[in-house]
């Protein structure tokens, strides 16, 4: 399942400042504009380059720690792209507490800082060490934005994909439930994230054996894959041989329903 990273931007203003330092708080505003963009297009190499250059222009100036704390995650975040876990986690680390002072401890700099963090350490695999961080910042996140929020349900569905990870379903399937409820009260109905959190649903449920739950879930994600993708696609054969596995599970498989699993297998197209 695709992780949620969450960022918050945070408007800075400079009152009465010397030219020189215009001029460097520029340099270092283009640095981070110039990394954001090869990030986002994914040429990592320049992005990497365009925040090293950020830091150090950050770290010689450290009366401006908010700026400095940005930097930190800026390249904590092409790290995690690059499969430099660790040094992510580091900086991640760094960046944290500069935002708690900055910021206060309950700023939504701090729920995405916080959610951040411990979606590097979960993928580190350390999921005893990431489950508080994800509590604390699920937490944070309700008081600050309601418990209906999307971005409060993007924090619930990370935090259930690491009881999943971990083994827990049973504790992962009331955060998918509150998950999938609110994105449907807040999403357009064939947003992508709903389906993806139907499918988690569907798995914790059938790894739990509660079959007739779990084929329900398959149900509705068998008709939203359906309308997504159409009738010849691969997901919906994939969803529609795990439906009719849980199923046989239950000892009722319907003649019509084996012939349209059949005939969506035998029509499968790339994605």
């Amino acid at each position: 399942m695709p992780l949620s990273w969450i960022g918050v931007s945070i408007a800075i203003i400079v009152l009465s400042v010397p030219a020189a330092a215009v001029q460097e708080a520029q340099t270092w505003e283009s640095l981070a504009v110039e990394g954001r963009r090869a990030l986002s297009s994914g040429r990592l190499d320049g992005a990497e380059t365009a925040f090293v250059a950020a830091l150090a222009l950050a770290e010689s100036n450290p009366s401006d720690a908010t700026r400095l704390a940005s930097s930190l995650e800026n390249l904590a975040s092409v790290y995690e792209a690059t499969g430099r876990a660790p040094e992510a986690i580091a900086l991640y680390r760094r960046a944290l507490p500069i935002w708690e002072t900055e910021l206060g401890p309950r700023h939504r700099q701090v729920a995405a800082s916080l959610n951040n963090l411990a979606v590097a350490i979960h993928l580190q695999g350390s999921y005893a060490e990431a489950e508080p961080l994800y509590l604390k910042c699920l937490a944070l996140w309700e008081d600050l934005l309601g418990k209906e929020h999307v971005t409060v349900a993007s924090c619930a569905s990370n935090l259930a994909a690491l009881y999943i990870a971990d083994r827990r379903s049973a504790d992962a399937e009331p955060l998918l439930v509150r998950a999938i409820a609110v994105r449907e009260k807040n999403l357009a109905a064939d947003d992508p994230a709903i389906a993806e959190s139907i499918k988690l649903l569907a798995s914790v449920l059938r790894a739990q054996k509660k079959f007739v739950a779990a084929e329900r879930a398959y149900g509705r994600l068998a008709a939203l894959t359906e309308k997504r993708f159409g009738p010849s696609h691969e997901a919906l054969a994939q969803t529609l041989e795990q439906q009719a596995a849980v199923l046989r599970e239950l000892n009722r498989v319907p003649k019509h329903f084996r012939s349209r699993s059949a005939l969506s297998r035998s029509a499968r197209i790339p994605d």
